[in-house]
């Protein structure tokens, strides 16, 4: 990312930095804790899968893995996934198109 004070970060791609790749999650990122001050609704430990452009799609994704994503009210980043006994009847993402 490139501020004022820092022209060219070299830890993130446009304020996002490679955190690994999750069992569950696949590759993901964390925002760039040289660029933004660190989240404090999830301390910074809010995950953000690189395979999702959209939120619908990793949602139900992980529904149909009979998991549940459990967000971060602040930065929205992925903090924890519940186990479904029951996956949901309803399809929570019928209108998007791939």
């Amino acid at each position: 990312m490139t501020t004022p004070d820092m022209p060219n970060c070299h830890w993130c791609f446009e304020g996002n930095t490679p955190a690994g790749i999750h069992p569950l999650l696949g590759p993901v990122y964390i925002p760039c804790p040289y660029c933004f001050a660190q989240c404090n609704g999830c301390r910074g430990y809010g995950l953000f899968p690189a395979d999702y452009a959209c939120l619908g799609c990793l949602v139900e994704n992980l529904i149909r893995q009979h998991l549940a994503p459990v967000f971060c009210p602040t930065c929205s980043g992925v903090v924890d996934l519940i186990n479904m006994h029951t996956p949901p009847e309803v399809n929570l993402h019928v209108l998007h198109h791939h």
